[in-house]
């Protein structure tokens, strides 16, 4: 199996296979094509079609879709996020009236797969998405923000790395911690401790 192919277990029988994938291309198409939005519609829409294409099928034989064709699935539902991230590229140094640094190329284009991959790990949660608040460090990183009721989850990404604090109350020594957010597992428990 090629590196960039992401593997379907299918309960359809084998001999099914070739007509499920064109289902598949097909989808990927008319979603392609659709003209893209920001309401929640479409971002519902989107969500449960990327589910269905991720998760259908089930059983011994495989369907192999590629990685890049539920990227760009998860790219247009996330794509206001995408251009809001993207938007930090325009801040000039000292965009915090003091000496802050602008937002660093390699930290956007970092955070930029950061983001995508922790929507689809979100996906494969069968979770909600929460669209976050997006911004920069003094230092240049990209900071994303989300908040749950007393919960808050901010994660900095530099130019290779990403590290989370969270805080779900004001004693900064009892409830608060931080540490790395770089791996799935991290970032799948961070996005179940925020939603819970």
């Amino acid at each position: 199996m090629q590196r960039d192919q992401y593997v379907l277990a299918s309960g359809a029988p084998a001999s099914t296979s070739g007509a499920n994938n064109a289902l598949y291309q097909n989808i990927l198409t008319v979603i392609i094509e659709s003209p893209t939005g920001t309401s929640p519609s479409y971002k519902v829409l989107y969500q449960t079609l990327l589910r269905s294409i991720i998760g259908l099928y089930q059983g011994p034989s495989q369907i192999a879709l590629s990685i890049s064709d539920i990227k760009i699935i998860a790219r247009m539902i996330i794509w206001d996020t995408l251009t809001e991230l993207y938007d930090l590229l325009t801040w000039n140094d000292g965009w915090n009236g003091y000496d802050a640094r602008a937002p660093r190329y390699d930290a956007v284009t970092y955070a930029d797969s950061w983001i995508v991959q922790l929507f689809l790990e979100v996906m494969d949660l069968d979770q909600d998405w929460i669209k976050p608040n997006i911004s920069a460090s003094g230092d240049g990183e990209v900071v994303f923000g989300w908040r749950n009721g007393t919960k808050r989850l901010t994660i900095y990404i530099g130019e290779q790395n990403a590290e989370y604090v969270r805080t779900w109350g004001p004693d900064i020594n009892d409830e608060m911690d931080d540490g790395n957010a770089d791996l799935t597992g991290a970032r799948q428990s961070l996005w179940e401790w925020l939603i819970s």
